[in-house]
């Protein structure tokens, strides 16, 4: 279950009366980058939910949510709390996403896609992607999000960290690595390498799973 934001002026009726009127809604970040809960504050009346959802190329969908508890309880269907707006607009993000199941690579591929989408620059870019596809893709790439185990998951980190560094190859052709060395300068090296890669696929599956395409983030 996603975790519930905190925001001490929108997060109850009695701090949402301080706020001024707007025609422009006061927005919480919920997921950097991808979803924003909004509030509409009229002169008059309760106030209104929406969520705003970047669909790419600089650009967010709105989405209307509904009432406010700013006036009436809240029954989570006509009249929302703050906390039951959060749980729509994810809801939302999730609809919209499709909330197909894929593969690791899958979630790759969206996750680079993202980074480009959100303007990152080429060279960081390369580098995750490099990163994942030299490292992610040939071990993970093919299993099934909903199927990723923790122990999966931990068994690929350690067989990595341990393996020896790759060797630079032309274009096409299969991988090498070096001949193993217990020399430690080599073994902080593997580790840290192996580091950039988990956190590199935490990333790109944490993203899968707020679109939806996870139904749990446990493993």
């Amino acid at each position: 279950m996603a975790r519930t934001v905190h925001d001490a002026s929108l997060g109850s009726r009695t701090a949402r009366a301080d706020l001024d009127p707007s025609g422009q809604p006061y927005y919480r970040n919920l997921e950097p980058g991808l979803l924003h809960l909004g509030y509409r504050k009229p002169k008059r009346g309760a106030g209104k939910w929406l969520a705003r959802v970047y669909v790419g190329d600089g650009d967010y969908r709105h989405y209307p949510i509904g009432v406010a508890d700013d006036l009436a309880d809240a029954d989570n269907k006509l009249f929302f709390s703050f906390k039951q707006a959060q749980e729509c607009a994810r809801k939302i993000l999730r609809e919209r996403a499709g909330g197909g199941v894929g593969t690791v690579a899958d979630a790759v591929a969206a996750y680079l896609k993202y980074l480009e989408d959100e303007s990152r620059s080429a060279a960081s870019v390369k580098n995750v992607r490099h990163t994942l596809e030299a490292h992610v893709i040939p071990e993970l790439g093919g299993i099934e999000l909903a199927k990723l185990t923790s122990e999966t998951l931990k068994d690929w980190f350690i067989a990595l960290s341990r393996k020896p560094a790759r060797v630079r190859t032309r274009k096409g052709q299969p991988p090498r690595h070096r001949t193993h060395s217990d020399d430690p300068d080599h073994k902080r090296a593997r580790r840290v390498s192996a580091n950039r890669a988990r956190a590199s696929l935490v990333a790109a599956l944490n993203h899968a799973f707020i679109a939806g395409h996870i139904g749990s983030d446990l493993a």
